[in-house]
């Protein structure tokens, strides 16, 4: 059977994502974590992907396997609080810890969306994404935030001027 080349690239992101959940998972319990890997398959994972617990306390997890260069976006944020809220209740979220995992980093608004909701932020980088320097970061993001106004990216603003006469 055929598939095309965007199943492929599809499958082989979803076991990026896998085998980085099982390195997370893995370095929780070195520091005596009990893990539970609910998120496996990616599919209905309700935006949780690890449960740990040590003394008491839960954490719930989001990993995301991203490349150091992305950025997590608030509705990532808002979609482990939901999750928690509705596994826990939302009188019942005082006892547990709530946090995302991962190579990518939080842009400003999903910062300070985490901080008010109390979900925590661990920049944990992965075996299975290159690793960047701060100063490859940061020319990164300046590279990505000038090539939005490159006049290749505005073509699409000026396209139907050019059918008028």
């Amino acid at each position: 059977m055929h598939r095309s080349p965007k199943y492929w690239i599809g499958k082989r992101k979803e076991l990026a994502g896998a085998a980085y959940e099982a390195h997370v998972a893995e370095q929780l319990r070195a520091e005596g974590w009990q893990v539970d890997e609910t998120g496996r398959n990616g599919i209905n994972d309700h935006g949780i992907d690890l449960i740990a617990s040590k003394d008491g306390v839960k954490r719930y997890i989001q990993c995301k396997a991203w490349r150091p260069t992305s950025f997590i976006h608030e509705d990532v944020v808002s979609q482990l609080y939901g999750s928690v809220a509705g596994i826990e209740g939302t009188d019942n979220l005082e006892g547990v810890e709530k946090y995302i995992y991962s190579s990518a980093l939080l842009d400003p608004t999903a910062a300070a969306e985490a901080e008010r909701l109390g979900i925590g932020f661990v920049r944990f980088d992965s075996p299975y994404v290159p690793e960047l320097s701060p100063e490859e970061v940061e020319q990164n993001n300046q590279r990505r935030n000038w090539s939005r106004y490159h006049p290749r990216n505005l073509r699409h603003m000026y396209r139907h001027r050019r059918h008028r006469r």
